[in-house]
């Protein structure tokens, strides 16, 4: 199951785990999931999206398909990004990138400590009021 902190109907968090490639970050052939509104730019901003899994499972790496217009478009790139797993009763950073690659036209990987958990979350702060979007986001172990 997907889910976000915030969505519309028109660009649903369901977007992300179609398995469709997008050809650009403006890719507009194919879904996108676009946050409903801009985080403000903050780390703590509380905009994200999360998987949650029926059981456990090994994660241990990440790619990210960001979505991003051109000047005054929809969305852009986030500010940054991060990924968080929950440990049974708290949300928990997880370790080991040294960096969040914030790329366009291109997945953006990370690989970090492997984790067993039921729930996986990418967080992002935006660029100020500008809505981020995904146009595809992968989990692997």
């Amino acid at each position: 199951m997907v889910q976000a902190s915030a969505s519309s109907h028109f660009a649903p968090p369901s977007a992300v785990l179609d398995g469709l490639i997008p050809s650009s970050s403006s890719d507009r052939s194919i879904p996108r999931f676009v946050w409903a509104q801009g985080g403000g730019g903050r780390r703590e901003s509380g905009t994200w999206i999360e998987y949650r899994y029926s059981e456990a499972r090994a994660i241990g790496s990440a790619e990210v398909y960001w979505a991003a217009d051109a000047e005054g478009g929809e969305c852009a790139l986030p500010s940054s990004w991060w990924l968080e797993w929950w440990d049974g009763a708290a949300w928990k950073p997880v370790a080991g990138p040294p960096a969040y690659p914030i790329a366009k036209d291109q997945f953006n990987t990370v690989r970090f400590s492997p984790v067993h958990t039921t729930a996986i979350r990418l967080q992002v702060a935006t660029q100020g009021r500008q809505p981020a979007g995904i146009l595809e986001w992968r989990i692997g172990e």
